[in-house]
């Protein structure tokens, strides 16, 4: 199957569904429903995408950068409170 722009849109629709807590098939459900296609279509469309191998690729990056974010700000945290300590009131 040559995948065209309609299945590369309909991957970012069911990618952000899944995002947002949706299960597979209620995710393939919104897809289905905002493109006018019957769900057992999308699911073909998923399973000959590979659509499953391509949202695991595309969450552990988006998971890779928020953890270097988090780390970045922690480190800028501690790097503040071990220059500006905080005063004691003894």
């Amino acid at each position: 199957m040559d995948e065209e722009q309609i299945h590369l849109d309909a991957f970012e629709l069911y990618f952000k569904l899944r995002q947002e807590g949706n299960g597979k098939t209620k995710s393939v459900a919104g897809v289905a429903s905002e493109y006018n296609r019957s769900e057992s279509i999308i699911f073909e469309w998923k399973k000959k995408l590979h659509w499953d191998d391509r949202e695991a690729v595309r969450s552990a990056e988006i998971n890779a950068e928020v953890q270097k974010k988090t780390n970045s700000t922690i480190i800028d945290n501690k790097s503040k409170y071990l220059f500006y300590p905080p005063i004691r009131a003894d």
